[in-house]
């Protein structure tokens, strides 16, 4: 029996798709490997211009600029803070957003109070700003991001979203987060990733003509090589799919709605959503007591030709979870050994 891998973050198993492939062929025989330049001076290529353009209208945004990856999206997006008109240094970071998101509050000199799902605060109506995952990638749940700005039509505060898991995934069409909570405004700079649902790598940010016009002027944008043609195309490629077939989203999303249900009726420790919180269907994470039990789990798995990778993400906490992500290329007899063999190795007297 081939083993099966549960792992990494290509959802819709578009990193080895003919299409996306032949495109970044064709761009490697075209530009090369690298412009080896930014994006200000000749790192610039009808591939990144065609990738922001369209980006834009499947988001339904006015302006995407594409990085170099994602990790460098979320720099970024902070430069979209004006500080000449944030009266105060501080603003709020949801206390299980992706470090990289302290890294951005950090290096735009900002400071960040923490805030949860439960406890939004309500009252502060001039804070720098609001900054969240919209999909948590490693707990497998959904930020009711709708609630994560102040009711006052008065209040300037932007909202940085992280939707890197959930941009290509979620929502109507794989529209992300924002669409599927209906919820848009140009106060909201969301950051999207091509290193999941797309299938290549690299990120972007997506928002209004102003907030994108300061990530441009920054140095996060000025001062990084271009993203490679190579997967500039790749991901333009994908985004194409994504576009004609639909279906893939809808049918991963399925898969993952199903069996987390099979596997909480079978006893299985799966992360609950907070009260206002949902799940993210293409990540089931377990909670285990102890980071050894987790391990024994992943191990006893592993036996059975079944390969979940245990490791720490963000804190220490997060090694006695195991993070299980699943793909289009997953077939019905394949989630069928995984819940097999779950129920078979977990112990529920942990």
């Amino acid at each position: 029996m081939a083993p099966i891998t549960f792992g990494g973050n290509d959802y819709l198993d578009l990193a080895r798709h003919p299409k996306v492939l032949e495109a970044s062929i064709e761009a490697l025989s075209r530009e090369g490997l690298s412009s080896c330049a930014s994006r200000v001076s000749v790192g610039t290529t009808s591939d990144h211009v065609e990738l922001e353009t369209q980006l834009a209208e499947f988001l339904e945004v006015e302006e995407v600029v594409v990085l170099s990856s994602g990790y460098l999206a979320v720099l970024a997006a902070f430069d979209a803070i004006d500080l000449a008109e944030v009266e105060s240094p501080t603003g709020y970071l949801h206390s299980d957003a992706h470090p990289s998101l302290l890294k951005g509050v950090k290096a735009r000199g900002l400071q960040a109070d923490p805030f949860t799902s439960n406890t939004i605060p309500k009252s502060q109506q001039n804070t720098a700003f609001f900054a969240s995952d919209a999909c948590d990638g490693f707990n497998g749940v959904v930020r009711p991001i709708q609630e994560f700005t102040f009711s006052s039509p008065l209040s300037a505060t932007p909202l940085i979203v992280d939707d890197c898991h959930g941009i290509g995934v979620f929502g109507p069409k794989g529209r992300g987060t924002l669409a599927h909570f209906g919820f848009g405004d140009e106060k909201i700079i969301q950051i999207g990733s091509f290193g999941k649902a797309f299938g290549s790598a690299g990120g972007f940010v997506a928002g209004s003509h102003n907030k994108i016009s300061q990530i441009r002027s920054g140095p996060n944008y000025q001062g990084s090589t271009a993203l490679s043609p190579v997967l500039a195309s790749g991901a333009l490629a994908a985004l194409r799919i994504l576009e004609e077939e639909p279906e893939r989203a809808e049918q991963l999303i399925q898969k993952g709605i199903k069996l987390e249900s099979t596997l909480i009726e079978e006893g299985l420790p799966v992360i609950s959503p907070e009260a206002n919180e949902c799940s993210f269907p293409a990540v089931i994470t377990l909670s285990l007591p102890n980071p050894e039990i987790a391990q024994a789990l992943a191990s006893d798995l592993q036996s059975r030709e079944i390969d979940i990778a245990h490791f720490t993400y963000a804190s220490s906490a997060s090694s006695s979870k195991l993070r299980i992500p699943l793909s289009s290329r997953h077939t019905e007899d394949d989630l069928e050994r995984l819940l097999e063999g779950l129920v078979a190795c977990y112990s529920p007297t942990y």
